[in-house]
């Protein structure tokens, strides 16, 4: 359908290889959080690109909108405050510093850096009074692991330039259509 309404054949970056021409090509799409954006593009890769699974397809051209993401967190950390959950003993000094070491997993450059930060996640929602907000998170995005790849610089699949030329959130596009 897109390509119907550009006149021509979409030419996704990901599949183009290194050698580009001035042509130009889709470099990322940008997608909320929830999954209902990549169900819809997975399918539309396994149609029409098979030659490699819709995982890697997403994994290549897929990026989370992080300013979705912080607002999740965000509303992540009122809802521990509001519970009391503050009072459980983590490895940090409260709810609100785990939190904070959630809104900074896109900025972990490296994978060993991201790592050691995901391990305390870890450690924190296997202790017995885990708050179930924080169960929650881990398992949804264990559960799904292409957020965290399509958040993350150093779990993604994208070509590096590409994932540093191109946005980081829908509000630009989410402006413009609500102005349309």
């Amino acid at each position: 359908m897109a390509g119907k309404d550009v006149g021509r054949k979409i030419r996704w970056g990901h599949l183009i290889g290194e050698s580009r021409s001035e042509e130009p090509y889709i470099k990322a799409i940008i997608v909320d959080e929830p999954g209902d954006q990549v169900k819809g593009l997975r399918r539309y890769f396994a149609e029409k690109y098979s030659e490699i699974s819709s995982d890697e397809h997403i994994a290549k051209i897929v990026k989370i909108c992080q300013t979705h993401y912080f607002h999740s967190i965000t509303k992540l950390a009122k809802r521990g405050i509001s519970k009391g959950i503050t009072n459980f003993l983590f490895i940090f000094a409260n709810w609100e510093e785990i939190c904070e070491l959630f809104r900074g997993m896109p900025g972990h450059p490296t994978l060993e850096s991201y790592d050691a930060a995901m391990s305390i996640v870890r450690v924190e929602t296997v202790k017995p009074n885990t708050p179930k907000a924080l169960a929650n998170w881990q398992k949804h995005k264990e559960s799904n692991p292409w957020v965290m790849k399509c958040l993350c610089y150093p779990l993604t699949a994208m070509k590096s330039t590409d994932w540093i030329e191109t946005s980081f959130t829908t509000n630009i596009m989410e402006s413009a259509h609500a102005l349309s």
